[in-house]
């Protein structure tokens, strides 16, 4: 079995729609505030904050990992790439 191919998005440019992602940034917000006991407005704060730290990373050229789910880095052509972790099954806390 290959691994799987890293999406593409260009950095600058306009979004595009992707199969198979399927929460949207105020979704990550809701689910967030719910779980850590915090207000939506704050918990979408936090979301807008990681994702400009990953967008400042990508745009000087440095790659940016979330643990447990992937990296985002750059391609040549000014691309955004998301790489899995390959450890999707390992859910133990050593």
């Amino acid at each position: 079995m290959s691994a799987p191919k890293p999406f593409r998005r260009p950095v600058f440019g306009q979004p595009r729609c992707y199969s198979g992602i399927a929460m949207k940034k105020q979704d990550i917000a809701q689910r967030i505030a719910r779980q850590s006991h915090v207000s939506r407005a704050a918990a979408a704060d936090r979301v807008d904050r990681v994702v400009n730290q990953i967008l400042a990373d990508l745009r000087r050229g440095r790659k940016t990992s979330l643990p447990g789910l992937g990296t985002f880095s750059q391609d040549g052509d000014g691309c955004a790439l998301f790489e899995r972790d390959g450890s999707d099954d390992d859910t133990s806390q050593d």
